[in-house]
């Protein structure tokens, strides 16, 4: 969810970089509210984790839909980013160029490659323990695939030892 975020945060910072700049105490409820949906997120996982409920299914179904909508989430506000610097890059124009944009621009692209940096191992590494878990959960048992959902059980548990 932090992809999500801080592309939401990204383009906030793109979009009304003035406001965002401005350090006005609207900006500080901003960064409230992040921190508030990142908060339920996490407290509703670990709920689960923390009183033996076991997530359900729907939430694993739709967890690579999830990731698909953050990344392209993330990678429209990245390509957005450098097509601005390329844009203020071709020469300044009259009433539209500030050197604050610029540096909010190139603070949006820091962020978003140091994040990338430390987010694509981590969503690699999770995707076949994800996947394998998937196999499992959509094959039903008994229909003659059982050997398939035994498979997926041995190299989601090899690959998390891994």
């Amino acid at each position: 969810s932090s992809i999500l975020i801080v592309a939401f945060d990204r383009l906030i910072a793109t979009q009304v970089w003035s406001w965002y700049e401005s350090q006005a105490s609207s900006t500080m409820l901003f960064f409230i509210a992040q921190e508030f949906f990142m908060f339920l997120i996490t407290s509703n996982v670990s709920a689960l984790l923390v009183y033996g409920e076991r997530i359900p299914f729907a939430n694993l179904k739709i967890f690579p839909g999830y990731i698909t909508i953050q990344t392209m989430a993330y990678m429209i506000v990245y390509r957005r980013n450098l097509s601005e610097v390329r844009i203020l890059k071709k020469g300044a124009v009259i009433h539209s160029y500030s050197l604050a944009r610029t540096y909010q621009l190139n603070e949006n692209i820091t962020v978003m490659k140091m994040l990338l940096r430390i987010a694509g191992p981590m969503v690699a590494s999770a995707t076949p323990a994800i996947l394998f878990f998937n196999i499992f959960v959509f094959v039903s048992p008994n229909m003659g695939y059982d050997g398939i959902r035994y498979f997926s059980v041995e190299m989601y548990d090899l690959w998390l030892a891994m």
